[in-house]
């Protein structure tokens, strides 16, 4: 395995441990009616908003070094 698809893995494997934190602390608050705090405002779709933009310039930067 090269360095970067070995970097690209932790990444993938990151992301998806944070999805997996959001949806246990939404599920276990549920969604602020047990517990409000501020970190339900950092939600699923925002992470998913960072995935894309993070994605599509490895793809621009990708694509300006050939």
């Amino acid at each position: 395995m090269t360095f970067y698809a070995l970097c690209f893995q932790l990444y993938e494997d990151t992301v998806e441990m944070q999805m997996f934190f959001i949806r246990k602390r939404d599920d276990l608050s549920k969604n602020g009616e047990i517990l409000l705090t501020p970190a339900l405002s950092y939600t699923y779709k925002h992470l998913q908003t960072i995935v894309e933009v993070w994605t599509l310039n490895v793809v621009i930067i990708g694509l300006t070094a050939l």
